[in-house]
C-alpha cells in the first residue's frame, strides 16, 4: 500500500532539487564537494551557512523525516491536520520560488529580449547588460566590447541562476521547518485532547507520550533558531539598507525602472517571508495553552491528570519566537518596524 506521507525530499520536491543544486542540502557524503565548491566560488553564503550549521539541519532534517513516516500510521482524525501543513508549506514555498523567478527573471529576460530586437531589426544594434557593470580597469563602454560582453554575459546568467537556486533552497527550508514545528505544537494539542477519553495507566501514558512530543518540539525550535538565527541577522541588515536605497533612488526623480521597481518588491518581500513563518510560528504556540485547557479535563475526574494539566499549560505559555543573532525577534511587527527604519534612513540621507 502506497504511503500518503514520505519523506521530505519527496514531499517537498522542488525545495529538494534547489537544495541539491545549490550544494546546500545537508547531507554528509557530499561534505568533499561542498568544501571544493566553497573555495572555488564566490557565491558561497548559502554554502557555508549549511556547512557551518549542518549538525543541526541534520537533526532537523531526520526529524522530518521520522515524522512523516510516522503520520502515516496516525488515526484518520488526524490526518486533516497533517494534509493541511503539507499543503500550506508548499503554497508558501511555490509563491516564494514564483517571486524569485519573476524578479531575477525580469533582468534576464528583458536584457535577453532587447539584444535580440536590436540584433535583428537595428541598424546599429546597442547592446544591453542584464546588470549594469562598468569595468573599472578600463574606459567607458569597453564592456559591451567583444570579447567582455560575452564573457560578462553569461557570466552574470551564471549570478542570476545561482542566486535563483540558493534563495529558493534556503528560503523554502527554512519555510518548512518553521511549519513543521507549528504541526507538532498543534498535534500534541490534539494528543491531550484525545488523551481525556481515557482513564488511569492509559491516560497517563498517552499524556506522557504528549509531553515527550512537545519537548522534542521545543528542542526543534531551538535548533531551527541556531540553524538560520545568522541568515536571518544578515537578513535584516542587507534588507533595511537596500530598501533605503531603493526609497532615495524611486523618489529622487530618477526615471522609472520596471526592473528596478521589482528587486524593490524582492527586497520587501525577503524580511516580509521570515516574519511571516515566525509570526505564524508565535501565534500557535501562544495559542496552545488555551487549547489544553479547553481539552475536557473538566470532565475526567483522574487526579494525576488534573495536577498535571497545569504544569502543561504553564509549559506551553513559554515565549517563542525566531530570533536573529539572538536579538532581533522576527514577527510582523518587525516587518513594520524595518520599514519605518528604512524610511528613516532615507530621510536622513535626503537632508545631509
Amino acid at each position: 500500500m502506497e504511503k500518503e506521507f514520505g519523506p521530505f525530499h519527496v514531499t517537498y520536491r522542488l525545495n529538494m532539487y534547489s537544495m541539491s543544486y545549490g550544494m546546500i542540502y545537508p547531507n554528509p557524503a557530499t561534505n568533499k564537494w561542498r568544501l571544493l565548491a566553497i573555495r572555488k566560488s564566490k557565491f558561497n553564503n548559502w554554502m557555508c551557512l549549511l556547512y557551518h550549521k549542518e549538525e543541526p539541519t541534520s537533526q532537523i532534517l531526520a526529524l522530518i523525516n521520522k515524522d512523516y513516516a510516522s503520520f502515516n500510521q496516525l488515526p484518520e482524525s488526524y490526518k486533516p491536520l497533517v494534509r493541511g501543513y503539507v499543503k500550506n508549506t508548499r503554497f508558501y514555498q511555490n509563491i516564494w520560488i514564483a517571486c524569485v523567478l519573476m524578479i531575477l527573471s525580469t533582468f534576464v529576460l528583458t536584457a535577453s529580449v532587447m539584444n535580440i530586437c536590436e540584433t535583428l531589426f537595428s541598424s546599429e544594434p546597442k547592446r544591453h547588460m542584464i546588470y549594469d557593470v562598468r569595468l573599472p580597469i578600463d574606459r567607458p563602454g569597453a564592456q559591451f566590447e567583444t570579447p567582455y560582453f560575452e564573457i560578462l554575459y553569461i557570466y552574470m546568467l551564471y549570478i542570476a541562476a545561482v542566486y535563483t537556486i540558493n534563495f529558493t533552497g534556503y528560503d523554502g527550508f527554512m519555510i518548512a521547518c518553521v511549519y513543521h514545528a507549528c504541526l507538532r505544537i498543534e498535534l500534541f494539542c490534539k494528543y491531550v485532547h484525545d488523551a481525556m477519553d481515557y482513564e488511569g495507566d492509559e491516560l497517563r501514558k498517552r499524556l506522557g507520550e504528549a509531553v515527550n512530543h512537545h519537548c522534542e518540539t521545543f528542542k526543534l525550535i531551538e535548533k531551527c533558531e541556531s540553524s538560520f538565527n545568522f541568515y536571518l541577522g544578515l537578513v535584516y541588515v542587507v534588507v533595511t539598507t537596500e530598501l533605503c536605497l531603493c526609497l532615495y533612488l524611486v523618489m529622487e526623480g530618477f526615471e522609472f525602472d520596471y526592473k528596478f521597481s521589482s528587486f524593490s518588491i524582492g527586497t520587501i518581500l525577503h524580511i516580509y517571508v521570515p516574519c511571516l513563518v515566525a509570526e505564524k510560528l508565535k501565534s500557535v504556540c501562544e495559542n496552545a495553552s488555551d487549547l489544553i485547557y479547553c481539552c475536557g479535563w473538566e470532565n475526567n475526574y483522574d487526579l494525576s491528570m488534573r495536577k498535571f494539566i497545569p504544569y502543561m499549560m504553564a509549559r506551553a505559555q513559554k515565549p517563542v519566537a525566531m530570533k536573529a543573532l539572538g536579538l532581533i525577534t522576527f514577527e510582523m511587527s518587525l516587518f513594520a518596524s524595518t520599514m519605518k527604519t528604512a524610511y528613516s534612513m532615507y530621510t536622513i540621507i535626503k537632508t545631509q
